[in-house]
């Protein structure tokens, strides 16, 4: 994939300081992949990689995998590409532009609630010295077919797209620039325009946009001349929150919402050298803190445990992966400032926390994609690399320890999480076969908050939970038998089976209802239950047999 200043600029770094830190990869970065990759392995690994391109990677319920790629010629067009969980080939489709003179570049890829996927590109026109020309935004059934090709505001505004989100309902959020401002623009499930916001503050061109726990959107924006960011908050109906513009800051910025309706907003130090700023905002806009730390940080997200984890470099003119995390007052919880080792990874991209708060970082070796993990707790996880020059974006799959990164390549990783505790009770037979079992993957160890459900052999796509207590049992329950004594307590949210009849959930022991129930040396018990209207019994629901861990 292309690499211009911009995208430099976007890093937080300079070209000067890019080039130097290349030629020094270039002198001995061999030796350290070698070195490293003996590290790691055992805990993470490849389970494939193809030479499909992409921008960002996207994936459904059952971890087929959306990628969206674009070729600089003239007339051609976005290409959107679909794998399974396996990686095989299902289909690549694309949308006639049918314009000789101009081309398509794609931007963001996401996959809607019926495992249709849309993509936001911009229309450029001319090919030694392109422009943009317009936005737009394609959709693609799950089997390819294309849905539509919208082309806003017109065919030759000087507009161009940036990142898109869906809401629950399909809805379509589209950030971009229009033609010299921020805006973002939605759409219905079927293409309709719902609204348009345009920016009244003047924080500077579209860099990112996040919905935020309560459903607003935050705004991150860059002046297109200084060493300015500028934030804001916008509702789901298009209207204004509040916005900070004109935040002086040597390397780009990011923001996250919490489930309180704070906002917090991260930026550099405006001197050299400097380290990270944590702004955190209340619902209305109004400051409520601002502290400084080091490392140079330039991405934020806020956990289910309401804290904040940023990543960047260690420092301003040192490459790697490096991250801290600060509880909802702004102290400092932990500080892991070389979490990728002798890699010194750079060309950030793109950060993901999963539903146990640990924090995953797609970035490049410039030789290799490269993703690095670190857990809720602040300590390295693993770092792998795989072909592909520089990585774009990565997706968190549903499946078991899965994780998808695109870039020069595309590959999916495969985290080797062991199996903890012990089965018992039955499952009973379902209208699916035989009977659902359920399975926990991780670390028994409470500090690591590592552990995963996973329930099988559940009726395609119909809703299940999990529940849990501290006591055994084996009471008849619905079709089959509640294996759980004393207080059972349900794992919220209900999550829909995939085709393959799976439901998996990442606990996060450090949030209700685990924190202060699971806890060291004691012991509970799991279960899934499920839905099952045409089950053997008349009972409409099910559960799966049950699963005894012991924590330490």
């Amino acid at each position: 994939m292309p690499m211009n200043t911009n995208d430099i600029l976007i890093q937080g770094r300079h070209p000067q300081t890019l080039r130097a830190l290349v030629a020094r990869r270039a002198a001995s970065g061999l030796a350290a992949l070698a070195l490293f990759a003996a590290v790691a392995q055992g805990q993470v690994q490849v389970d494939w990689v193809v030479d499909t391109r992409g921008v960002m990677v996207a994936v459904d319920a059952a971890d087929n995998a959306f990628t969206a790629d674009y070729d600089q010629n003239l007339g051609t067009e976005i290409t959107v590409t679909k794998r399974d969980v396996n990686g095989n080939l299902l289909w690549v489709a694309e949308i006639d532009q049918t314009d000789s003179t101009k081309w398509e570049r794609a931007q963001w890829v996401a996959v809607d609630s019926q495992g249709a996927v849309l993509v936001c590109g911009t229309l450029m026109s001319g090919f030694s010295n392109p422009v943009e020309a317009a936005s737009i935004l394609l959709k693609f059934a799950a089997d390819g077919t294309p849905l539509y090709r919208i082309l806003y505001e017109s065919s030759f505004d000087g507009s161009s797209t940036r990142k898109l989100l869906l809401d629950e309902a399909d809805n379509a959020y589209v950030l971009g620039k229009g033609p010299a401002i921020t805006k973002i623009k939605k759409f219905a499930s079927n293409g309709t325009p719902q609204w348009t916001w345009l920016d009244p503050y003047g924080i500077g061109l579209p860099v990112n946009f996040k919905f935020a726990p309560g459903g607003d959107m935050v705004v991150t924006g860059r002046a297109l001349f200084g060493s300015l960011n500028g934030y804001a908050r916008v509702d789901r109906q298009g209207n204004s929150v509040w916005g900070l513009p004109g935040v002086q800051s040597l390397t780009v910025g990011d923001a996250a919402g919490d489930a309180l309706g704070n906002s917090y907003l991260v930026h550099g130090e405006f001197v050299s050298n400097g380290g990270t700023v944590i702004k955190k905002l209340d619902p209305q806009g109004a400051l409520l803190w601002e502290k400084a730390y080091p490392s140079s940080g330039f991405r934020i997200e806020v956990g289910s445990d309401q804290a904040a984890v940023v990543s960047g470099f260690p420092n301003s003119n040192t490459a790697g992966a490096a991250f801290f995390k600060v509880d909802p007052a702004g102290s400092l919880l932990w500080s892991n400032l070389d979490a990728d080792g002798p890699l010194a990874l750079l060309l950030h991209a793109h950060m993901l926390l999963d539903a146990s708060n640990n924090a995953y970082l797609a970035a490049s070796t410039l030789f290799e994609m490269a993703v690095c993990k670190v857990r809720a707790d602040g300590t390295s996880a693993w770092t792998v690399t795989t072909t592909g020059s520089n990585s774009s974006g990565l997706a968190l799959g549903n499946q078991v320890g899965s994780v998808f990164v695109t870039g020069g390549d595309t590959a999916r990783l495969v985290e080797n999480l062991p199996e903890i505790g012990t089965s018992y009770c039955v499952g009973a037979p379902n209208s699916a076969g035989p009977g659902a079992s359920i399975t926990a993957y991780g670390s028994t160890v409470v500090a690591n908050n590592n552990v995963l459900l996973a329930a099988q052999g559940i009726p395609p796509n119909l809703a299940g939970l999990f529940i849990f207590a501290p006591q055994q049992a084996q009471v008849p329950f619905g079709d089959g038998f509640l294996c759980l004594g004393g207080t059972v307590i349900r794992v919220l949210p209900i999550k829909a089976a995939t085709p393959q009849g799976t439901i998996q959930l990442a606990l996060n022991l450090q949030a209700p209802p685990f924190s202060g129930v699971i806890v060291p040396g004691s012991t509970h018990n799991f279960q899934s239950w499920y839905r099952d209207p045409q089950g053997p019994g008349n009972s409409t629901f099910n559960l799966s047999d049950a699963r005894q861990v012991v924590f330490q």
